[in-house]
C-alpha cells in the first residue's frame, strides 16, 4: 500500500526509477543534489534490479539530500512496476517524476514543487541541447519543448514524458498508479489521459527544465521506435473504450505510412536523414507487432 502522507510527511517526493544507469545517474544525482528549495522533499530511487554499481553510486550521495530511500523494485520488470513501487515508498504530499539518464536544470525542484501547487498534473519544459549532438534533434524535433505533447494520431488529450512529470499525490492513488500491462511503452501517455479523464487538470511548468538524453545510436533509436509504436497500439486499444475516437482508415494510413519510408530511402544524404529512417522504421514495424500481437488495427 501507499504510505499515507502525514503532518511531518515532505511536501514532495521526487521517484527515480534505475535499471543499470551506472554511466549516467551520477550527473542526474549531482543535478538534484545541488537544487534549491526552501520547501521539504525526498528522493526515492527505485531500482529495478540493477547488475551494474547504480545503487553503490546513488549511496555514495545520500549524505547530500535531505532524505534519501532506495527501493527494491526488481519484483516485475519495467517502467511502470518500478515507478509504483517508488511511489508506494515514498510520503511526500505531491510526487514528481524523473530518469536516470537526464539532468533536471537549475532551479527545477522549486519550479515543479510550485506549479504542484496551482495544478494537479505538470509536465516540465524538455531541453535538447546540452546533451544531444544535432542530428538527434533534429530526428526528434523537440518534443515537449514548448508545451505538452499532442498525440500525433488524432486530437485527444495532451500528455507529458515520465522525465519531468508531477502529480498530487491523492490523483495518483486514485486512479491505481501507472498501469503495469503497459509494456514496451506508453505509460506516461497512459497515464496522464486517465489522470484527466478522473477529472485533473494538466498544466505545462516551462521553468521545470530537464536536460533530456534522446538515443545516440541507430540500434538505440531502431528500438525505442519499435517500443514506442507497439505503445500508441496499447494506448489506442485501451482508450478506445474510453472515449477515443477510432482510427480513421487505419489501412490506408499504414500503407502511407511504409510507401513514406520508401520515399525515406530515397532521400537519404546525412547521419541526420539515415536515423530518421531507422527511426520512422521502427515506429512502423512497432505499430505493425503490436496490431498483430494485440488484435487491433491501428497503422
Amino acid at each position: 500500500m501507499t504510505a499515507a502522507p502525514s503532518d511531518e510527511s515532505p511536501e514532495l517526493s521526487v521517484v527515480l526509477p534505475c535499471r543499470n544507469g551506472a554511466g549516467t545517474i551520477a550527473a542526474q544525482l549531482e543535478a538534484l543534489a545541488t537544487q534549491s528549495w526552501d520547501g521539504t522533499w525526498e528522493l526515492v530511487v527505485a531500482d529495478n534490479g540493477s547488475t551494474d554499481d547504480s545503487m553503490q553510486i546513488v549511496e555514495s550521495f545520500r549524505s547530500r539530500f535531505p532524505a534519501l530511500r532506495i527501493v527494491d523494485a526488481s519484483a516485475h520488470r519495467g517502467l511502470a512496476p518500478t515507478l509504483n513501487a517508488g511511489v508506494r515508498a515514498s510520503s511526500g504530499r505531491a510526487i514528481a517524476f524523473v530518469n536516470d539518464d537526464d539532468e533536471v536544470a537549475a532551479g527545477w525542484l522549486e519550479a515543479i514543487a510550485d506549479a504542484l501547487k496551482h495544478h494537479d498534473v505538470v509536465g516540465g519544459r524538455l531541453e535538447y541541447e546540452r546533451l544531444n549532438e544535432p542530428w538527434a534533434i533534429q530526428l526528434r524535433e523537440r518534443p515537449q519543448e514548448g508545451g505538452l505533447m499532442e498525440w500525433g494520431f488524432s486530437d485527444y488529450l495532451p500528455f507529458a514524458a515520465g522525465a519531468s512529470l508531477g502529480v498530487r499525490r491523492e490523483l495518483h492513488d486514485s486512479i491505481g498508479g501507472f498501469d503495469e500491462t503497459m509494456v514496451p511503452a506508453g505509460e506516461d501517455m497512459d497515464y496522464c489521459w486517465r489522470l484527466q479523464q478522473a477529472g485533473a487538470k494538466m498544466a505545462f511548468a516551462p521553468d521545470a527544465v530537464t536536460h533530456y538524453r534522446l538515443r545516440a545510436s541507430p540500434r538505440a533509436v531502431f528500438r525505442q521506435g519499435l517500443a514506442y509504436g507497439e505503445g500508441h497500439v496499447l494506448v489506442y486499444k485501451k482508450h478506445r473504450a474510453r472515449g477515443l475516437e477510432p482510427a480513421r482508415n487505419p489501412w490506408r494510413r499504414g500503407i502511407r505510412g511504409w510507401l513514406g519510408l520508401a520515399r525515406r530511402l530515397l532521400l537519404v544524404r546525412n547521419k541526420a536523414d539515415r536515423a530518421r529512417l531507422v527511426w520512422h522504421t521502427g515506429i512502423r514495424l512497432g505499430l505493425a507487432k503490436g496490431s498483430l500481437k494485440h488484435r487491433v488495427v491501428f497503422f
